[in-house]
C-alpha cells in the first residue's frame, strides 16, 4: 500500500522545483553615473541623462490602481526630470505621478538611505540629489 502523506512533501519540492526553472525572474536595478541614469527589468527599462535630472530624492511610493494612485507602505528613490525631457520605457505610459515624480528603485519600508549610496547619488547629480528629511 502506498502512503501518501510521504509522498505530499515530495511532491511540493517538486512542484516548487519546476515552477523555479520555469517562471523567469525578473531583478530590479539602477545604475546611477555622472552620464546616466538606467535600469528596470529587462521587460521594462528605462534610461535617462543626468542631464535632465532636475531632482533626485526618497519619496513614499504610490502605485496607480485602476487609474487611482494610492500610497503604498514602500519608499522608493524618485526622480523629476527637467521639462521636455523625454520619458523612456514602461515610464512613458505608467510610472510618472501626478506630480511628475518617477520611482526608480524601492530601498524599503523606511526612507533612510544608507551613507554610501547618499555619497554617491550626491556625486552623480551634484546639486539635484535632496536626502529625505529626517
Amino acid at each position: 500500500m502506498l502512503q501518501i502523506d510521504g509522498l505530499y512533501p515530495l511532491g511540493v519540492a517538486a512542484l516548487a522545483a519546476f515552477l523555479r526553472l520555469k517562471v523567469p525572474r525578473r531583478r530590479n536595478s539602477v545604475r546611477i553615473t555622472a552620464e546616466v541614469v538606467e535600469g528596470g527589468t529587462t521587460q521594462r527599462p528605462f534610461r535617462y541623462r543626468t542631464d535632465d535630472v532636475a531632482e533626485l530624492t526618497v519619496r513614499p511610493l504610490r502605485v496607480r490602481l485602476h487609474q487611482e494612485w494610492r500610497s503604498s507602505p514602500y519608499y522608493a528613490v524618485h526622480v523629476r526630470l527637467r521639462p521636455g525631457a523625454p520619458l523612456t520605457g514602461h515610464h512613458a505610459q505608467t510610472a510618472v505621478g501626478p506630480d511628475g515624480w518617477i520611482p526608480l528603485w524601492v530601498i524599503g519600508t523606511t526612507p533612510e538611505v544608507h551613507p554610501a549610496l547618499a555619497q554617491a547619488l550626491s556625486q552623480c547629480v551634484p546639486g539635484r540629489w535632496r536626502p529625505p528629511a529626517q
